[in-house]
């Protein structure tokens, strides 16, 4: 049987082959979520780029709701934008991109209050949509077709 004990600052006998620890930093952190590739209520396609901040607001939640906290805040974050992006049209998204920002949060934090995760803001950082340069595959960097 397994225990998890909240360990506050001190000294304490770790015991290898018995014991385990894991150490997860409380105060507040930036992830950056991996590139998606989304479609419009209109049907544009949309890639984008989003960071996430965070802090740990209950440890022991944290811990034991998910393997990887960090890796939960990631798949669910990208989740919910790809949920909110598909439920909205593309000039709706270009009109008031602090609106939407503030939307994603709110759901985020919401949903992320489950694993003990406070999340302060979610702001999407890479924004770019167009037939031509999603579909063509040009590399910005190097201006050639792959």
């Amino acid at each position: 049987m397994h225990t998890a004990l909240l360990l506050l600052p001190g000294r304490y006998w770790y015991i290898p082959f018995f014991s385990t620890y894991y150490l997860l930093p409380v105060v507040r952190q930036s992830l950056y979520t991996l590139e998606q590739d989304l479609m419009t209520l209109d049907g544009k396609p949309l890639k984008l780029r989003s960071v996430v901040s965070y802090e740990v607001a209950d440890v022991m939640t944290a811990i034991v709701k998910a393997y990887e906290v960090t890796d939960q805040i990631d798949d669910e974050t990208m989740g919910l934008i790809c949920r909110y992006v598909a439920r909205k049209e593309l000039k709706e998204l270009m009109d008031d991109r602090t609106k939407m920002n503030r939307e994603i949060t709110g759901l985020v934090n919401r949903r992320m209050q489950e694993y003990g995760i406070s999340v302060k803001r979610v702001q999407i950082t890479s924004f770019i949509s167009g037939d031509s340069i999603l579909h063509t595959g040009i590399d910005i960097n190097l201006g050639e077709p792959k």
